[in-house]
């Protein structure tokens, strides 16, 4: 029986075609390779991480940090998707909007603490290289475990990738934007929760098929 395997992100995964999305560009997995249920990625990458704090001025302190990056982090930030698609079947990025927040907002991963307080924290930060190109689909490829990251404008950190079904050379990779919970939800359901926070339509295989939720 054939034991899992773990791999460099860089090892077999690039960027490429997507399938679903109406996007232009995705990860897929490089020709010659592919990829196994129960497979992991592994992929070191520099994240920007800023507290949700009413305190602080949401703007300001997202200018600040990509002020600070260095010259190649600053360009991997500029081709950050941003905001995706609002009608289906658009292949308009909207990231070329010099308008850094949104580019952030429209890009981050929600990481959630609890303080010594008891309190909930809610963080926000983006991966600054490949892990952002990924595509959302409510019927995923890859689950992700995001690392334990410092407030700081550049932390290192390595994100976990674990493949849920078997992937051929040029197949897209895609996680969830949404929690688990929510994928149960009707299609008209995520596709509104999606629309509201992402600002985009999703149009993966499983909100394109009638009655689009997982059983």
């Amino acid at each position: 029986m054939r034991g899992r395997e773990v791999y460099a992100f860089n090892e077999i995964i690039e960027e490429g075609p997507a399938e679903h999305s109406a996007l232009e560009r995705g990860l897929i997995v490089k020709n010659g390779c592919r990829l196994r249920r129960g497979d992991t990625i592994i992929l070191d990458t520099l994240w920007l991480c800023i507290p949700c704090l009413p305190s602080l001025n949401w703007k300001d302190r997202v200018r600040q940090s990509v002020e600070r990056l260095d010259e190649n982090d600053a360009l991997a930030f500029k081709r950050l998707q941003g905001s995706h698609p609002t009608r289906p079947g658009s292949t308009k990025r909207i990231c070329v909007t010099e308008n850094p927040e949104q580019r952030f907002t429209n890009n981050a991963w929600t990481l959630n603490d609890t303080l010594s307080t008891g309190r909930l924290r809610e963080r926000l930060a983006v991966g600054l290289h490949e892990i952002s190109f990924g595509n959302h689909s409510c019927s995923p490829s890859v689950t992700v475990s995001l690392p334990c990251l410092p407030d700081g404008y550049t932390s290192c950190g390595s994100v976990k990738l674990e493949v849920v079904r078997e992937l051929m050379q040029g197949q897209e990779v895609t996680f969830t934007y949404l929690h688990q919970h929510d994928l149960r939800k009707p299609t008209s359901e995520r596709r509104s929760q999606l629309k509201a926070r992402w600002k985009f339509i999703c149009q993966c295989e499983l909100c394109t098929k009638p009655e689009g939720s997982i059983s």
